[in-house]
């Protein structure tokens, strides 16, 4: 972490040395993709493939990397910024399926907001490069139901893996390049590694809401398990119980327009 100060503030030396447009509100926006690994998703779905074995028909997969959209408002002063972003992508549902004609769907739904903390050094009038520090909630949540082969869709106690699980609401820190071109109008794209994740001690963890009246679960705390042999846990998941977890790794791309809504030169 003193490393990562030392280079920002070096940055920020050097863009000091030579003054540019140095007071400026701006508005963005854009795509973001995420390569995402989920760690603990990938043994949840190994371990209920396997579990269920002969009774599927098609195995339950992996979420694909994300693609989705982020907006938001900045503040520059010389060669140092803050961002305000809020993002989102589209859910993603992964289906396990059985002989009997039932299924199981996992969808996933994410959506949050970020701070980014860029720092960009002027190259030329309309080029600049740096750095993008940026903290990432990682709000959402992921809706597991069972769709018999008649139709009906449950998301109550009659299977143990139904319920609409939820993020916790910890913090990602995530750090990468980042160039800007133009000048009022602005492209950008950064390429951001996640440095830090506060992690997920307790797992996914049931809303306890009233689903259609089939089941509230109002009054016990249910977590979804990530071994299939403990399914049928109603109790509560504590560290070392194996819930499904929130382990997150990969490369994100962002990338927009920049739009300056106001700016002065405090250096005339």
């Amino acid at each position: 972490m003193r490393k990562i100060i030392q280079i920002f503030l070096f940055l920020g030396f050097i863009g000091l040395a030579r003054p540019t447009a140095a007071q400026t509100f701006y508005a963005f926006g854009g795509g973001d993709y995420w390569n995402m690994n989920w760690a603990s998703m990938e043994t949840f779905s190994n371990s209920y493939n396997a579990g269920f074995n002969s009774k599927l028909s098609a195995q339950l997969g992996n979420f694909d990397p994300m693609l989705g959209w982020n907006i938001g408002l900045g503040f520059r002063f010389a060669v140092f910024s803050v961002e305000y972003e809020r993002y989102g992508y589209p859910s993603q549902i992964q289906t396990l399926a059985f002989t009997s004609g039932d299924k199981m769907e996992m969808q996933l739904i994410s959506n949050g907001y970020n701070m980014n903390f860029p720092i960009q050094v002027p190259i030329s009038d309309k080029f600049w490069v740096g750095l993008n520090l940026g903290l990432k909630s990682l709000n959402g949540e992921l809706h597991v139901r069972t769709i018999y082969a008649d139709g009906t869709e449950s998301y109550g106690a009659d299977q143990p893996t139904n319920g609409i699980f939820e993020f916790n609401k910890r913090w990602l820190i995530y750090l990468g390049p980042r160039i800007e071109f133009g000048k009022k109008v602005r492209g950008y794209i950064s390429a951001n590694w996640i440095m830090f994740d506060a992690g997920d001690v307790t797992g996914l963890q049931d809303l306890g809401s009233d689903y259609g009246g089939i089941w509230t679960g109002g009054m016990k705390t249910v977590y979804l398990a990530e071994e299939w042999a403990n399914r049928s846990n109603d109790l509560y998941y504590f560290v070392g119980y194996g819930p499904l977890k929130r382990e997150l790794s990969g490369m994100s791309i962002k990338f927009g327009v920049i739009v300056d809504l106001y700016s002065m030169d405090i250096f005339k």
